[in-house]
Formats: structure tokens, sequence, C-alpha cells
């Protein structure tokens, strides 16, 4: 394992930056260490060379995996798209969507080269903060189911059969493998605070009442979503940073459901990754009331009580 660890850290490197090259070194070690997937996901990252992705289709449509990521967490990201390409059931297309800021020789790291080569595509994009790693998706596979993850999460073998599973099953629904139930206040207003909503049970129902929580992964079938799911201007004056209050309200637009899924497989964070902004989504949301505020705006200004009655 530490002749892994000694190539990793030379893949890991696109520019100078040693003591940041340390702190990921030493956060892939924790992960060793909690993970019982993270050992064979690095030998397999330098390693491997057979596809990461296939041409069979499992669910009729293409089935696309999407993320994204920034800043100094695309060192990190490389193990969450071996995690995807160690798939029992594997993706038609594994696409990473970037700012334009990574454009240009000798920034991108090679361990994400190294998985260009066994299928991963890599997209350049306006940053849209959350909402890159599924709108650009949307535009450019609109016939397709998306799978959405996020960047530091390594994804156990099952996690894409899973969700494929779920969607076979409820074909029309959004699917995901950890839920809220949402709640309405007496008033018809939505009953805060958010993170007092109860997580969904297995084996319930299709339902507009479930919240899907991003970090799990999310299941998005062709024309889930409703069409305003595109205006920036508006995500961005209600809910800049909570994406995924956002597709719930574009689901409840549309009239799709959504189903939780048996399961979902372990996960464990990857890395710590050095963030670039001075605080992560997580505080910028839970402080000053602020996965509230955003989804109080959303559920007011679209009026969703109606879509829950």
């Amino acid at each position: 394992m530490t002749s892994f660890f000694g190539k990793l850290k030379g893949l890991l490197l696109s520019y100078p930056d040693k003591e940041y090259i340390d702190w990921q070194m030493s956060g892939l070690k924790q992960s060793v260490k909690e993970n019982h997937i993270a050992p064979l996901l690095i030998q397999n990252l330098l390693y491997r060379s057979d596809p990461g992705v296939t041409s069979e289709r499992c669910c009729g449509e293409e089935l696309v995996v999407s993320l994204s990521t920034f800043g100094q967490r695309i060192h990190g990201v490389a193990l969450t798209v071996e995690s995807i390409m160690e798939q029992t059931v594997r993706p038609n297309r594994i696409v990473l969507y970037l700012g334009h800021e990574f454009e240009g020789p000798g920034r991108i790291p090679g361990s994400l080269r190294l998985l260009e080569r066994r299928g991963l595509e890599i997209r350049f994009v306006r940053d849209i903060g959350p909402y890159t790693k599924l709108l650009p998706a949307l535009r450019d596979f609109p016939g397709a189911t998306v799978i959405t993850v996020d960047d530091d999460i390594l994804y156990d073998f099952d996690f894409v059969s899973t969700l494929v599973n779920g969607h076979l099953v409820c074909p029309g629904a959004v699917v995901a493998p950890r839920c809220r139930v949402m709640e309405v206040a007496a008033d018809g207003g939505l009953r805060l605070p958010f993170v007092d909503w109860g997580l969904a049970e297995n084996g319930c129902e299709p339902s507009m009442w479930l919240q899907p929580e991003g970090v799990r992964g999310v299941l998005y079938p062709p024309e889930s979503l409703d069409g305003r799911v595109f205006d920036e201007e508006v995500f961005m004056a209600l809910c800049p940073t909570t994406d995924d209050f956002w597709f719930k309200a574009m689901s409840l637009l549309r009239g799709t459901p959504v189903t939780k899924c048996y399961g979902g497989g372990n996960r464990a964070s990857l890395v710590n990754s050095r963030s670039d902004v001075s605080r992560t989504l997580h505080e910028v949301n839970s402080g000053s009331d602020g996965y509230d505020c955003q989804w109080r705006a959303l559920f007011k200004y679209f009026d969703l009580g109606r879509f829950l009655g």
C-alpha cells in the first residue's frame, strides 16, 4: 500500500503545492482506515486500464453519472470517479463538469487523466456552484437518465444498481436512497426547521412529500423536472446554495414523485478537502437559518403547497 500512495502522490501533483498534497494524502490514508473499499479503489485507479463505462443500456435510455468539483478539491475527486467505475452496474457515461479555470496545460491532475483513458469525460462549463453537477448534464443529455453524485464520497459497488432498480420499479419517479419527509404547517407553509423532518423508511410508496438528500446520490429520469429548472436568475435569488431544494421544487412543478430505494450502500468522506472559499456550503446553509430561509423563499415563490394537498 505504501507504494500505491507514493505513485498516487505523484499523480495528484498538477502544480507544486507540497503543503496541500501532504494534507490530501493524509486524508486519503484516513479514508483507507475508515472505508473498506478505499484500498481497492486506489489499486484500481493506478493499475487498471479496462473501460469504466459500458455501451450496454440497463434501463432503455442512456444512463449518465454526473458530478462537478471546484478549487483544490479536484485533487481528491479521482477516487470518487473510480468508485463509480467499479459499480456492478456501470453507466454509459461518467461526466465531470469543471469550471473554465481548469482549462489549459497542467491544470488537470494526472489521476483524472488516467481515468479519461477508461471513459471519464471532462467538460468545461461556466461554474454555477452546486448546480454545476446537474444542469449541464440535463442540457447535454436531454433524453438520458442522470445520476448525480458528490465529489468527496466513495460509493459502494451496488450504488448504481440500487438506484437503477428503484427506477425500473418506478420509472417516472426521482429516485434517492436517502430522503426526508416534508412537513407542512397548519397555515399551509412549511413546518421548519428542515433538519427536524424525519427520514423516509424503506418500502414507502412514491410520494410528492419526499425530499431527496443529494449526498447519497439522486437519479433523475428524462423530463422529470419542470422546464424552469434552468432559470438561473430565480434559483440564484431564492436558493443559491441549496440545489437539492430547487430540484425538488422543479419535480413538484412537473408533477414527479420521489421514491426511496432500498439501501444505497455505505459511504465515507474521501478527503479533508481544503476549500477555496472561507466557508463550506454546510456552514453557509446551516448558519443564520440558511436551509430554512431558502426553502421558505422557494416554497412561497412557487406556491408549492398546492402540490402537496
